[in-house]
């Protein structure tokens, strides 16, 4: 759900890079749009309505973790995870980085609806039809967004954006 509201957040804002099947190349999003925006814009409602609860859903996961899945083998680096998440929602909504807050969350999302298919079906008599395509599927996406999209992502902010930054006057 929070993956599809939000390439409608990004469509409708005209942020939709074509990673998502937008026009926009990341380039474009993760550096013209951005020194627009940053840091006096003024988000939409839909911007900021999104951004809230993608927040305040990760803020939800940190806590049912630290409160009832202590016993779980990977209670720790999962809890470091929802740690990072709810600081990176949280510092783009105070740093009024939404067009990128919005683009990197909706990236974080995009494989949980896989994820979710692949658990719901586990238990069931549909555990060899629909939960391991969807795994296959799950693995694919995550490849994607989070192998390829994001390192790609973040080197256009390390070689274009910065050195933006930089060239402003110091006082």
């Amino acid at each position: 759900m929070a993956f599809f509201w939000g390439l409608i957040v990004l469509k409708n804002e005209g942020w939709l890079p074509f990673v998502f099947g937008g026009d926009m190349s990341l380039k474009e999003l993760l550096t013209d749009v951005l020194v627009k925006t940053i840091p006096f814009g003024s988000p939409s409602k839909a911007v900021v309505d999104y951004g809230l609860y993608c927040a305040g859903y990760h803020y939800t996961e940190l806590i049912r973790h630290a409160l009832f899945s202590y016993h779980q083998s990977d209670y720790a680096e999962m809890f470091v995870h929802h740690i990072c998440a709810v600081s990176l929602l949280a510092g783009y909504l105070w740093a009024n980085f939404h067009c990128g807050g919005i683009f990197f969350a909706t990236l974080h999302d995009a494989v949980d609806i896989f994820t979710a298919l692949a658990r719901l079906f586990q238990g069931s008599i549909y555990k060899n039809t629909i939960s391991g395509p969807s795994m296959v599927v799950m693995w694919f996406v995550w490849l994607y967004t989070r192998i390829l999209i994001l390192p790609y992502s973040l080197w256009i902010l390390e070689r274009h954006l910065i050195p933006i930054f930089h060239s402003f006057p110091q006082s």
